[in-house]
């Protein structure tokens, strides 16, 4: 029996962080360009890529951001397990996030995040070929 050797997969994972304000937010202030979350384990960085106020709910405040993480296998993961990997290891429920890093007076008083199952992307630094899960 031939066993293949495991190897490092390192996925670029995309989503939107909503998070509700108390009142209205204010627009004109500026996000840094990394967001540090937490799952209760460890600290996440989040890449802030574009963040707006909703037109609808101007309470709302709706993030753009990816993150890469990595696993270590024979195979790729199908888009279900990276998934399923992805939101195990940070989802709204886990995440934890000090509002001190955000801008605004107002007060945070909920907050969910969103990963985008379209948007998973495999990235070889060894060859750099980009491999789309769809």
């Amino acid at each position: 029996m031939i066993r293949l050797q495991a190897q490092l997969h390192r996925i670029f994972s995309f989503g939107t962080l909503a998070i509700k304000f108390d009142q209205n937010v204010q627009y004109g202030k500026k996000l840094d360009d990394v967001l540090i979350v937490s799952n209760g384990q460890f600290d996440i960085p989040l890449k802030v890529i574009s963040a707006n106020i909703s037109p609808t709910y101007p309470d709302i405040l709706n993030i753009e951001v990816s993150k890469m993480f990595s696993y270590v296998a024979e195979y790729k993961y199908t888009p279900k397990q990276i998934h399923a990997l992805n939101t195990h290891v940070l989802n709204s429920k886990n995440m934890l996030f000090d509002e001190i890093q955000l801008p605004f007076d107002e007060k945070v008083t909920a907050y969910q995040l969103f990963w985008d199952t379209s948007m998973y992307h495999e990235m070889n630094d060894l060859d750099g070929e980009e491999f789309l899960y769809e």
